[in-house]
């Protein structure tokens, strides 16, 4: 059996969605403490659809990568929003001091731009990603971002609320199910709020579908030719 995972940034580490690559059916939920550990799993992954940056700009340009510009203009106001611009690499090199961090990000810009603090804060883990992924392995890791995930299976129409409210894990929950994943919701009590958040779950299910979309050659990236960072990396978007 080929098996799939969607994978979520959460306060203890990472959550994952397990799905049969070719039903789409789930088969797993569990949270681990770092990408990696999805490689110590039992059997291989054929593709893995995580939320991360992957593939980081040099220099500092307005709206980011073209991904980030690309997926923002597929969601549309306000959801656009969620879609924020990753650091450059060099600014990687100051996790511990956002004012450090956000000076690097200036300094590579011609036009001075830095970094928002909601992107500081997931230094670690865009730092944890950028640490794993090499260009081979970026053929099972992939790129996605969930509210895009959740655009296309809302018929490439966003969400009308925002995924923090009750009306919109609702709305994102009925998505889910309305593309045979369900039973989502029956999980939230297996985790601890300080360790994985309701979205978290619920945005690692929606990365998990994207990703038996990838596997059955049915996803499309931005952009369609994307470029490469420095270390050979595609700075790219899978929906």
């Amino acid at each position: 059996m080929k098996l799939v995972a969607g994978v979520d940034g959460c306060k203890a580490g990472w959550f994952v969605v397990i799905a049969n690559a070719n039903t789409g059916e789930i088969t797993d939920f569990q949270r681990v403490n770092k990408l990696a550990d999805l490689f110590q799993y039992s059997h291989k992954l054929s593709i893995i659809a995580v939320d991360v940056p992957i593939g980081l700009l040099s220099d500092a340009k307005s709206g980011g990568r073209n991904c980030d510009v690309l997926a923002r203009k597929l969601l549309g106001h306000p959801r656009s929003s969620s879609v924020f611009s990753p650091p450059v690499r060099g600014a990687l090199n100051h996790p511990e001091n956002y004012s450090d961090a956000n000076f690097a990000n200036r300094k590579s810009s011609i036009d001075g731009i830095g970094i928002s603090k909601q992107c500081f804060g997931i230094f670690p883990k865009i730092i944890e990603a950028d640490a794993l992924v090499d260009p081979e392995l970026q053929n099972v890791i992939k790129e996605i971002h969930p509210e895009v995930c959740f655009w296309k299976m809302g018929g490439d129409s966003s969400p009308v609320f925002s995924k923090r409210s009750s009306s919109g894990r609702k709305e994102r929950l009925n998505l889910l199910s309305g593309v045979g994943f369900k039973g989502i919701s029956d999980v939230f009590g297996n985790y601890r709020r300080s360790e994985v958040q309701l979205d978290d779950i619920i945005d690692a299910a929606a990365a998990c579908w994207t990703a038996t979309r990838i596997f059955k050659g049915h996803a499309t990236r931005l952009p369609e030719i994307p470029e490469k960072d420095t270390s050979g990396l595609f700075m790219e978007n899978w929906v």
